[in-house]
């Protein structure tokens, strides 16, 4: 059995033979993914951790420009302005590791660079390959950098805190590079993040998916309709359970075996009605 190499790899409540921490929430790593040098998660989590850099790269933009005390002043093209001297650093630092293992994986595999050097195509280029990078004798390092520069770069985006609220499905349609059906529906859900009301920093609503999915306060009406559309689309347990007096049990039984698709409705979860109609036998 090989472990995953990840050294933060960690199951819950799973010890090495040898702890003796009486505190200890769990230090056994996972066991690695066939042919490859992590585990299932943590490979996931190279693609989760490279979009979301790609992401914070300009969350980041906006603690740019800071005001009063909070900024570094230093030489710049507008005299008296207050520059965030940890946001250029950081984002600087986030364009060089997104580009450098972009260019590792193209030289390796004698693939051609992106031709969109932004940095969330850069982003989305490494989760596509994260399973390649993952069976890599450098995995761990792949994933030790990523998970740290997400760490780092959060905090420098969000210095005074943020909670995130699920909104609900995303509306948009599958953009990622690995999408199997471009025509689909984003996976992702709709999350506002809220940062604390003495931030100047403005909220923000945007897709854990595809963080080229957001959408600023003045599109927020035409969020809220096109997500009331993609939720017409589907129908909850209740619903489905209410039309076709099946007991709940057995709907989300039939849910699982047919891989009925589904979207996030708050604690709720909906299914898409097509799928459900092809199951029960309704008539479209």
């Amino acid at each position: 059995m090989i472990l995953c190499v990840n050294p933060r790899c960690r199951i819950p409540g799973r010890h090495a033979d040898d702890c003796a921490d009486d505190a200890c929430r769990g230090c056994l790593r996972a066991q690695a993914a066939d042919g490859l040098r992590l585990c299932e998660h943590c490979t996931r989590r190279i693609g989760r951790d490279a979009v979301e850099i790609a992401w914070l790269w300009y969350e980041i933009g906006l603690a740019l420009v800071a005001s009063g005390s909070t900024g570094t002043p230093v030489q710049n093209p507008h005299p008296g302005m207050a520059i965030n001297a940890a946001a250029v650093v950081m984002r600087a630092e986030i364009r060089q590791v997104l580009a450098s293992w972009t260019k590792l994986v193209c030289e390796e595999r004698g693939l051609t660079l992106p031709l969109d050097e932004s940095q969330h195509s850069l982003g989305a280029f490494i989760a596509a390959h994260s399973q390649w990078l993952a069976a890599q004798d450098f995995a761990d390092e792949v994933t030790g950098e990523l998970s740290s520069l997400r760490s780092r770069a959060w905090a420098t985006a969000y210095p005074e805190g943020v909670s995130v609220r699920l909104i609900g499905p995303c509306p948009e349609r599958d953009t990622a590079p690995n999408a199997p059906d471009p025509q689909s529906q984003c996976p992702g859900s709709v999350k506002a993040l809220m940062r604390r009301s003495d931030s100047l920093l403005p909220s923000k609503v945007v897709c854990d998916v595809n963080s080229t999915h957001e959408w600023p306060a003045e599109r927020w009406r035409t969020l809220g309709r096109s997500m009331g559309m993609v939720l017409a689309q589907y129908a909850s347990a209740e619903e489905i359970h209410a039309a076709s007096g099946r007991s709940m049990s057995a709907i989300y039984r039939l849910a699982s075996l047919h891989a009925w698709r589904r979207v996030a409705d708050g604690r709720r979860v909906r299914y898409l009605t097509v799928d459900v109609r092809h199951t029960l036998g309704w008539a479209a």
